[in-house]
């Protein structure tokens, strides 16, 4: 618990099982939980990866000009996010392919969430 700074006195459960250790408690009860989960370990090592962090940092700063410009009434500056979407669905589909890999992913991301990350919503 060290590692997390975890304070044992506001954790009500500390599971194991993703499913009924941990969604259906949070779920039903409203508890906080927290999970040792090893296969976590090849997402996390995937996540520090350098590629990814780029294609992340990337995916960021195209949402925030996107976000920044679509208000713009330039005709010049209207073409601006238009690429920038096209741009950023590259990135998306490319993180998908590279790091989203359905078989081993406990957390998905873009339209294919996990069957964990249903049951939590």
């Amino acid at each position: 618990m060290s590692l997390k700074k975890l304070n044992s006195q506001n954790i009500l459960y500390f599971g194991y099982h993703v499913y009924s250790g941990l969604a259906d408690v949070a779920n039903t009860q409203g508890w906080t939980t927290a999970a040792v989960i090893p296969e976590l370990k090849h997402e996390i090592d995937e996540n520090n990866m350098d590629n990814f962090r780029l294609c992340m940092t990337k995916l960021r700063e195209l949402e925030k000009m996107i976000n920044r410009y679509q208000h713009v009434t330039s005709a010049e500056a209207k073409c601006l996010p238009d690429e920038w979407l096209a741009e950023r669905n590259e990135l998306r589909i490319q993180t998908k392919v590279e790091f989203n890999r359905p078989s081993d992913r406990i957390f998905r991301s873009f339209h294919d969430p996990s069957c964990f990350t249903r049951r939590l919503s």
